[in-house]
């Protein structure tokens, strides 16, 4: 009877176990349902498929035009045999036929060598037919780390394509009398950063891809132009983006200000290159200070400024905005300056008796 009951246990838990896989299993989704990939007759165009449990094999209803294979779990990743389990894939766009040929569609699927749970992804290829640049500024200051610059492309629908690794892409700072040597780019592996792993192969080769990073050296205002470097897609319009670079600038005193009519007071102006502080001269460079009158306070000056000697003197009372002002400042730096009239108090005083 107790060999029976256990018997009944096992049984019960095996069957709690086997349910519990399959409930996770089949709760499990691909990191995206469809994929965009470009064609193009020079590299494969990669994006990797994943899942967050399980083990599955994985299968191409189109190999010779969208291919997948079955990725390790290791940093970085690397290929497995096309009949191991993973949970990680590597989807590659293959097609070398003509672009005018249009839209072709694979079928991705993954099957779950416990459970038999299968995950579809939609793979479309398709030629680009304009590309942009992304980038979370365009204003640099001269001491920050490097900005990022990423490109996405899209199809003649306005669809964006899911991935560019491996699509080499010509960046070029443009180069003239008011722009040279504004901004400089810089490879991952001088910066530091992470990077995609296609990125690396590209800046081995002495090639720039779909990421990249980019410097301010001195201030002024940039173009960058990038284009697409295959053959195929010499007819896609080259993209310019425009980035300004300015010093971070700093006044001293950089609170706002009570100044007695009739008194004067010294700023010092100063930047930051390299972690160094640098004093910045007025009238060089571009670089001025410049007094914002208040709407309320009619058209007579609250203070002047001597240029030279970068001192605000109180000529009437009111209030008055001092800002630090260059070409390429999208960002003024700012005091707020109120002139008063001064009055006096006199102390109290106490008797002394000897």
């Amino acid at each position: 009877m107790a060999r029976l009951v256990f018997k009944s246990r096992v049984i019960c838990q095996l069957l709690i176990f086997t349910l519990t896989v399959i409930a996770l299993s089949q709760c499990t989704k691909l990191n995206v349902p469809k994929l965009l990939l470009p064609r193009s007759t020079e590299v494969h165009v990669d994006f990797t498929l994943t899942v967050e449990r399980g083990c599955y094999t994985w299968l191409s209803s189109k190999p010779d035009a969208v291919s997948v294979q079955p990725l390790s779990a290791a940093k970085p990743p690397s290929l497995l045999q096309s009949s191991a389990c993973s949970q990680q894939a590597l989807v590659s766009s293959l097609s070398h036929t003509p672009l005018e040929t249009g839209r072709g569609a694979s079928l991705i699927q993954g099957q779950d060598t416990v459970t038999g749970h299968t995950l579809r992804c939609d793979v479309h290829i398709d030629h680009i037919h304009q590309i942009r640049v992304v980038t979370t500024t365009r204003q640099l200051f001269t001491d920050d780390p490097p900005l990022q610059l990423s490109v996405v492309a899209l199809d003649s629908g306005g669809n964006t394509f899911s991935s560019l690794a491996g699509l080499q892409f010509q960046w070029v700072s443009v180069k003239d009398a008011d722009t040279a040597d504004i901004t400089r780019f810089v490879r991952f592996s001088e910066a530091g950063y992470s990077s995609p792993r296609h990125i690396l192969s590209l800046e081995e080769a002495g090639r720039r891809g779909d990421v990249v990073l980019l410097e301010g050296v001195r201030s002024g205002v940039a173009w960058v132009r990038v284009s697409l470097v295959d053959p195929e897609y010499k007819g896609v319009e080259p993209v310019k983006v425009i980035l300004s670079v300015t010093d971070r600038l700093y006044l001293s005193p950089a609170h706002d200000t009570y100044l007695l009519l009739g008194s004067s007071l010294s700023y010092r102006v100063w930047k930051t290159v390299y972690d160094a502080r640098t004093d910045v001269v007025l009238g060089v460079g571009g670089y001025e200070l410049v007094v914002e009158r208040d709407p309320d306070e009619g058209e007579d000056d609250v203070v002047t400024i001597n240029q030279e000697t970068a001192t605000v003197t109180a000529v009437q009372l009111g209030h008055a905005t001092l800002s630090l002002k260059h070409p390429s400042i999208l960002r003024n730096t700012q005091v707020w300056i109120a002139v008063v009239m001064g009055t006096h108090k006199p102390l109290p005083s106490k008797s002394c008796f000897l």
